[in-house]
């Protein structure tokens, strides 16, 4: 079962919703608590079943409104099916209100059809091959089945586990259909009483056969004197057959020889072919040659054209480069030398010219000490200025030279790629000039292969063969026109043999309808032996029988339900002091901490919920895998399932959703953790107390 759209109006929050389209794949509904994503899965489950249980039409129907109804759209294999119902609310002179499902209908691929409430709800278990005859013995677990496998309400997911173990095993037996078994064993007297009543209608049967050996004796009587008149007109019929073999013979001949000549003719035409492609392609090649060369005579002139520039060995940029900046470094100190030399200079002639200090305003009374001091500056000054013009001279000779060898590089770079050019354009000459040889054989050959096959057949030209190919097929057409001539002969003879062997025919299923009464008769006889003894065994051995199944099954589903229990449990609580199986005989849940037994109540939260889920998934996953006959296999519905969980249980699980490999998945939540394990959103928001949704 695929959902594929819904329409609600006056349930719950929501008032009207015109058409909301689902997709077939992992859907969210997200939204604040009370934001009405539960009123939209409440109307889903209106839509199926109706009113009952917990979905009592006073909680349904939005309040102060007197009427609602959803039409819910759904895929169940290939066939499209929509269902709709109505709630109606009536309120009597005394005030009390009462709440009643209206006449619904179900349209199967557009033919719709009517039922009053309860039909409606039978109808719609038998789509979902659910047992009718449990709802109509134990009415108010309609949905139980629908709530343990499709979907279960956060409010009631943990009361799943924490439910009666009694009333949960009772339904587990009917989903997991082990109910049957103790129906039968109650039932042994019913079948007795079945049994005896038809050894008797057996027994007529016998009767009511006669004597049908007599008849099968007269009928092979007429049927021996047909048999003589068919034996002279097949000896007819052989001769003829002969006749046609012989002729048939001269066609095969014939023809044998057809599949040789279309062959060698075939074969012709394709070397015919493979000469025209190998000239055209030698005349391609011959001209890349050709081209190629061209090419290759100016890149050398290009080569040739390429100025030469020396430059000293074993001197690389690098080098020059650091001599470069050593260089302008020393220029730089220098420079700096030479300012604070000249600042001396000028104060020490300051001093000189003013006869006193500008600082402390002393007379100068040892002139000659700043005379020497002068003259030892300006000598320094002098050094330093015939070096930096030294450093400069050599700093240009340095970037001449490193231009030059960037110069030469880039001159090597051109001469190699146009050298690679060269390379590549005498690979192309060698690798044509190798096609050339290569079709020129293959002409030479085809050549001389066209001429063998002529000469076989004695042929001066193709035309020639072509002409001798079609004579013998004339030829093959003459012969098979007196193949057809024998053959009208025996047809004629076929039929005066299909009219005897027609009465022959009817003579014999006569004989056999007589030898089936005779057959019949001894089977019936045997049957009522089986039967006796049928009955007997049933009174003796079939309820032990029954239970020894049912007990097989049990284990059988307990284990294989345990395993996925404990595989989902364990996927989301990683605390290995915690251990869960299944009890095999009643399906409970147990719980040990430590080693010990423990009450569901003592784990946490997440825990809990954990566990909750763990068990839901497992009863899904054994459901679909034992009985995919139950259509609902393809939904799974869950509501808030990481409630309580930590971000770290909840990245765990998208590995469970894939495993689960259900087509259709509604998953319910307040929080938009799940987003990347979905490929849907649909958002729901409530406004002045309405629900909108809307798809993101």
């Amino acid at each position: 079962m695929i959902i594929k759209s819904i329409k609600v109006q006056n349930i719950r929050s929501i008032e009207h919703l015109q058409n909301l389209t689902l997709p077939e794949s992992t859907v969210l509904f997200y939204g604040d608590i009370g934001s009405g994503k539960s009123s939209l899965l409440k109307a889903i489950e209106f839509a199926l079943f109706g009113t009952m249980g917990d979905l009592a039409g006073k909680s349904l129907l939005r309040r102060g409104k007197d009427f609602g109804n959803v039409e819910l759209e759904f895929l169940i294999n290939d066939d499209r099916y929509r269902i709709w119902r109505g709630l109606r609310r009536e309120v009597s002179k005394e005030g009390d209100e009462t709440f009643s499902n209206v006449k619904g209908w179900i349209e199967r691929n557009g033919t719709r059809e009517e039922y009053t409430t309860t039909d409606l709800r039978i109808e719609m278990l038998k789509l979902l091959n659910y047992s009718v005859p449990r709802y109509k013995s134990h009415n108010k677990y309609c949905i139980d089945i629908f709530r343990y496998t499709v979907y279960t309400p956060q409010e009631k997911l943990k009361e799943i586990i924490s439910a009666k173990a009694d009333e949960r095993f009772e339904i587990l037996k009917d989903v997991l259909e082990i109910e049957r078994y103790e129906q039968t064993i109650a039932n042994v007297e019913k079948i007795k009483t079945q049994l005896n009543r038809d050894l008797r209608q057996k027994e007529k049967e016998i009767d009511k056969l006669g004597n049908p050996q007599k008849e099968i004796k007269d009928l092979e009587e007429k049927q021996s004197e047909l048999k003589e008149e068919l034996k002279n007109f097949r000896k007819d019929l052989e001769t003829q057959t002969q006749e046609l073999r012989r002729e048939k013979q001269k066609v095969q001949k014939l023809q044998a020889k057809l599949p040789k000549y279309a062959g060698d003719f075939a074969t012709l035409q394709a070397h015919h072919k493979s000469i025209q492609d190998s000239e055209e392609a030698l005349i391609k090649h011959q001209e890349k040659i050709k081209n190629a060369e061209s090419d290759i005579t100016n890149l050398e002139n290009e080569i040739e054209q390429l100025p030469e520039i020396k430059v000293p060995e074993h001197t690389s940029e690098e080098d020059i480069k650091k001599e470069i900046n050593r260089l302008e470094g020393q220029n730089k100190k220098l420079n700096e030398v030479i300012a604070v030399q000249k600042t001396e200079k000028t104060k020490i002639e300051n001093i000189l010219e003013k006869g006193k200090c500008d600082t402390c305003g002393q007379e100068v009374h040892e002139k000659e000490r700043f005379d020497n001091e002068l003259e030892e500056i300006n000598s320094d000054l002098k050094q330093n200025f015939e070096r930096i013009a030294e450093i400069e001279k050599n700093l240009v000779d340095q970037k001449d030279l490193l231009e030059k060898i960037r110069k030469a590089k880039e001159i090597k770079k051109d001469k190699d790629n146009l050298q690679n050019n060269i390379k590549t354009k005498q690979e192309i000459i060698q690798d044509s000039s190798e096609e050339v040889g290569e079709h020129k054989k293959n002409i030479d050959k085809k050549h001389e292969e066209i001429q063998t096959i002529l000469d076989t057949y004695k042929t001066e030209s193709v035309e020639t063969f072509e002409k001798v190919k079609q004579d013998l097929e004339n030829k093959v057409i003459a012969q098979k026109d007196q193949v057809e001539s024998v053959q009208s002969i025996l047809t004629e003879i076929d039929k005066a043999i299909s009219r005897i062997e027609s009465s022959l025919d009817i003579f014999s299923d006569q004989i056999s309808e007589l030898q089936t009464k005779v057959e019949k008769k001894k089977e019936l006889e045997k049957e009522t032996i089986y039967m006796t003894a049928v009955r007997d065994w049933v009174d003796d051995h079939l309820p032990q029988l029954m239970r020894d199944i049912e007990r097989a099954i049990l284990q059988t589903t307990a284990r294989e339900f345990n395993q996925f229990f404990k595989e989902w449990f364990r996927a989301m609580v990683e605390d290995s002091n915690i251990e869960i199986s299944i009890n095999p005989e009643r399906f409970e849940p147990e719980v040990y901490i430590d080693g010990y037994n423990s009450p569901f109540e003592d784990l946490s939260g997440g825990e809990k919920s954990a566990l909750s889920l763990s068990y839901r998934l497992a009863l899904n996953k054994t459901i679909t895998e034992k009985h995919p006959e139950i259509k609902t296999r393809d939904l799974l519905i869950l509501d808030e399932p990481t409630d309580g969980f930590s971000q770290e249980q909840v990245k765990k699980m998208q590995d469970i959703f894939e495993k689960l490999d259900t087509r259709q998945m509604i998953i319910i939540s307040h929080e938009r953790s799940l987003d990347s394990f979905v490929s849907h959103i649909f958002n729901f928001t409530k406004e002045n107390h309405k629900t909108q949704i809307r798809a993101e």
